[in-house]
């Protein structure tokens, strides 16, 4: 009786859980009698940048700006070319890779462009050319 009373509290917990959410049926086409499949895609099919992967970036990889344009080439996305960087952008583009940063696992491709740039770069993406840039956060 006592196990009964002291688990009784979370079952009710459970069987009254607020994070159920109602499946909208907008998302499911109805193939036969009983099967139902999801038919909207997952928010990675429409931004390639929120897509996990993992990459380990090759010896012959040796610049900030070779790690981005490697990293970059299965996201249909490219590196803006030089003549519309800034100065401190076209800096950044020549420091050598970071041997901490050669290797990135389960990670989203916009906190791998956000990782080699650093904290005194923030990450400029023209979804309309597919183009990646990147601009400082501070003035000298």
């Amino acid at each position: 009786m006592r196990v009964l009373i002291l688990f009784t509290p979370i079952l009710l917990s459970l069987a009254f859980n607020t994070n159920a959410r109602p499946i909208d049926d907008t998302e499911f086409h109805q193939l036969g009698r009983f099967t139902k499949i999801k038919t909207s895609l997952p928010h990675i099919h429409s931004n390639p940048l929120m897509t996990i992967v993992s990459i380990k970036f090759p010896p012959s990889i040796k610049t900030i700006e070779q790690s981005i344009v490697y990293s970059l080439e299965q996201t249909g996305y490219s590196l803006s070319p030089l003549e519309n960087m800034s100065d401190e952008t076209k800096i950044l583009m020549n420091l050598p890779l970071p041997r901490i940063h050669r290797d990135f696992q389960f990670v989203s491709m916009e906190n791998i462009l956000k990782t080699l740039a650093g904290d005194a770069y923030s990450l400029l993406v023209d979804p309309v050319s597919r183009q990646i840039n990147f601009y400082t956060n501070f003035k000298y």
